[in-house]
């Protein structure tokens, strides 16, 4: 006469609004019982129904459903489903997803097995639940480790890979700029200026080249390339009557771009931009390059310099390279210019006894 009898646990489901059902039964035994009456758990009788193919059964040990429910639980060991059917040969990837749909067994379920929760009260849970963390821990540390590296690798590749394809743009940049002077079909300047013996220093922050202001703004506010080299013009005419000054510094201060790929540097929201990423680099450049030309072309200083600070919110590391390939077109068509594209997040700028700590945030 056998020494055990059944009891359904759960009730039989609908999953995936399919015809395939999962239940699992509760063996119980007759002759081991509770401070409650119930007789102790001793197995679980798991069947799940799947359409047009072979029922699947199986029987769990106490020990299988503390260990499925104690390693796959976000509160247990929190492994993957795959590492689960690891500790189970005799049980496929497919076969072990069938067991926790059958058990409605998810990340958020609790993390130890019926039988426990009638057997130990809660400082003994909760002492089974360190040994089991520390138990997972400890095993699939190693997997962990060798996936982040892989993951590492990859992402290192396809930065490699970026860096080759933005090396080849300005490359190509550089040989056509070489070959090819920059030239800019703007109208001449009327200009007035008298000598003085100072340095000027002149910041131009957030420039933004490809921002594109939508319409329904809540300031009307055009700004295109045109907008650009008619104010460029303006701090021109107005540095013009300021006389001629021993050294003018053009500061960048940051955010010279609107963005890379529609989003700023933080890449964490969606921005509408007016220009591709290229276009973005090659219009701050040649709008720089521009209003050296027409300093040097005005003779408004002795002496010049480009100096550019990094990390903006919007430009980033992409704002680096850019200030970088500035500083090389200037010194290739103004090899006396002063030029300096600091690595850091701020820079420092000498001026007889006085330094200016440059940033395009706060420090």
């Amino acid at each position: 006469m056998s020494t055990f009898n059944e009891e359904i646990c759960t009730e039989v489901e609908d999953f995936n609004e399919s015809e395939n059902l999962a239940s699992v039964t509760i063996v119980r035994s007759n002759t081991v019982k509770l401070d409650s009456g119930k007789g102790k758990i001793v197995k679980y009788k798991v069947n799940v129904k799947v359409r047009d193919s072979q029922d699947f059964n199986t029987e769990l040990s106490r020990e299988d459903a503390e260990k499925i429910f104690g390693l796959y639980t976000y509160y247990g060991g929190n492994i993957t489903a795959r590492n689960v059917a690891n500790e189970f040969p005799r049980f496929t990837l497919s076969e072990i997803k069938k067991i926790f749909r059958a058990f409605k067994l998810t990340k958020d379920s609790a993390w130890f097995a019926p039988h426990m929760l009638e057997e130990m009260n809660e400082e003994q849970l909760s002492n089974y639940r360190m040994s089991l963390k520390e138990r997972a821990a400890f095993k699939y540390a190693d997997a962990r480790q060798e996936r982040d590296f892989k993951n590492s690798l990859n992402k290192m590749a396809s930065e490699i890979n970026s860096l080759r394809d933005y090396r080849d743009f300005f490359e190509s940049m550089l040989r056509e700029s070489a070959e090819n002077p920059i030239k800019f079909n703007r109208p001449p300047l009327k200009i007035t200026k008298a000598d003085n013996k100072k340095t000027l220093i002149l910041f131009l922050a957030d420039m933004h080249i490809g921002a594109k202001v939508e319409y329904g703004s809540l300031y009307p506010n055009n700004y295109d390339l045109n907008e650009v080299y008619d104010r460029l013009d303006t701090i021109l005419q107005y540095l013009s009557k300021l006389g001629r000054f021993y050294k003018i510094v053009v500061v960048n201060g940051g955010d010279a771009i609107d963005g890379i790929d529609n989003q700023t540097a933080r890449r964490d929201h969606y921005m509408p931009q007016s220009m591709g990423n290229k276009d973005q680099i090659n219009n701050f450049a040649y709008a720089i390059t521009y209003f050296f030309q027409k300093l040097i072309e005005l003779d408004l200083a002795e002496n010049y310099s480009y100096q550019s600070v990094v990390n903006g919110n919007h430009d980033g590391d992409t704002g680096w390279i850019t200030s970088k390939y500035v500083a090389t077109l200037l010194k290739m068509q103004y090899p006396n210019i002063e030029t300096n594209v600091a690595d850091s997040f701020f820079l420092r700028y000498d001026v007889d006894d006085f330094s200016y700590i440059i940033s395009h945030g706060k420090i």
